[in-house]
């Protein structure tokens, strides 16, 4: 029943063998050496802290070496050379720092004609700390100026949507050969002066569903999902505003998962105290209201740009901490800083109202206590 089994006459993929269970003689010999290397490790570790001892040995091998001491400490100690973390070469910083300073008289393109340049006129060692710091998070946020940027004109916006398109068109078709998963997109400008083109792309026939299930053709979608998109790229104050209470919204749904609905005036009490979840970045410089009631575009777009980033998020409390907020909730109600929400008063408030009334027993209309009529036998 796999995609495999279905498509025999596909290549597949040859999966890794189950490791084989080891005899009680190889467990016993891998004791054994595990036992062996652990008595060398131990020996090496005595070797090394009796080596460390000695500094002064280690500062004539860094002299002789035109290192410096902490260098030589590091690669006698026990800490790893090798980081697992993505961090940016100092060698390909300097580079583009020197391209920046370079290109500003000439433009130079060739990346080994740079490399020449840089390595003849900077020297990482002549750096500091502070420098190189200053460099590294330059060329990171040019890094991610490129990946995120928006681009300077309309040509770059076309081309970069086409690339992308044809790249995630390829990814849609390895997946689906390799796993037999279905999968569509539509790629439409953001803005009527965009030159880019709307375009989509399906696997195998899913295009067919659109136009079997949800009766309309792929074009026709396609020019209707770019009338839409058009229509909704106005930064204008009521969309932000919509956008933001959306975003709101629907974070709160997905951490619950249940529709719940978002209460500003009563928050601590009908949100976080009800639910046990809270709101954790909201702009300090923005009041904490419905976004309906921001009347500025500087703190509506604060707001937007929190919850996009995700710097303004929902989280859930655990049991601790939302006691600890039950009881702070509890001393600002007794010293009246907080006021629980007031029901609202019935119309007919002041008023006496109807009431079954026992009535007494009538002779000249011949009632009975409790309301049942009984005959006059009176003449």
């Amino acid at each position: 029943t796999t995609w495999a089994g279905r498509n025999p006459k596909r290549p597949i993929q040859v999966p890794r063998p189950a490791a084989r269970e080891l005899t009680k003689a190889e467990q016993a010999s891998r004791a054994i050496a595990a036992k062996e290397k652990k008595v060398m490790k131990q020996q090496i570790k005595d070797d090394i802290d009796e080596y460390l001892q000695d500094q002064l040995y280690l500062v004539a091998l860094a002299a002789k070496h035109n290192v410096t001491l902490d260098y030589m400490k590091k690669q006698v100690s026990s800490e790893m050379n090798y980081k697992t973390t993505c961090a940016p070469n100092i060698y390909n910083v300097i580079v583009y720092a020197k391209s920046l300073e370079i290109n500003i008289a000439m433009y130079i393109k060739n990346l080994k004609e740079l490399q020449n340049i840089a390595s003849k006129t900077t020297n990482s060692s002549d750096l500091n700390q502070e420098e190189r710091e200053e460099l590294c998070n330059h060329f990171l946020e040019q890094c991610k100026v490129k990946i995120t940027g928006s681009h300077a004109n309309n040509t770059a916006v076309a081309r970069d949507m086409m690339l992308t398109a044809e790249r995630i068109g390829r990814e849609f078709d390895n997946l689906a050969l390799r796993t037999g998963a279905y999968g569509c997109f539509f790629l439409t400008c953001g803005h009527i002066y965009n030159t880019g083109t709307t375009t989509w792309y399906g696997s195998d026939n899913l295009m067919d569903f659109w136009e079997d299930i949800i009766g309309r053709d792929p074009d026709e979608l396609a020019m209707l999902f770019e009338q839409w998109a058009c229509s909704q790229n106005q930064n204008n104050l009521a969309n932000c505003r919509q956008q933001c209470t959306r975003l709101c919204g629907s974070g709160l749904r997905n951490l619950l998962k249940r529709k719940t609905k978002m209460v500003y005036k009563q928050y601590d009490q009908s949100i976080v105290a009800t639910h046990g979840v809270k709101i954790i970045g909201w702009p300090e410089d923005v009041p904490f209201v419905n976004p309906s009631a921001i009347g500025t575009m500087a703190e509506i777009h604060k707001l937007q740009d929190a919850w996009k980033t995700g710097t303004c998020h929902w989280v859930k409390l655990s049991s601790a901490q939302l006691q600890e907020h039950k009881k702070q909730l509890d001393a600002r109600l007794r010293s009246g800083e907080v006021t629980r929400k007031k029901r609202k008063k019935h119309s007919d408030a002041g008023l006496p109202r109807k009431r079954c009334q026992v009535a007494r027993c009538d002779e000249n209309e011949g009632i009975e206590q409790g309301g049942s009529r009984v005959p006059n036998t009176q003449g």
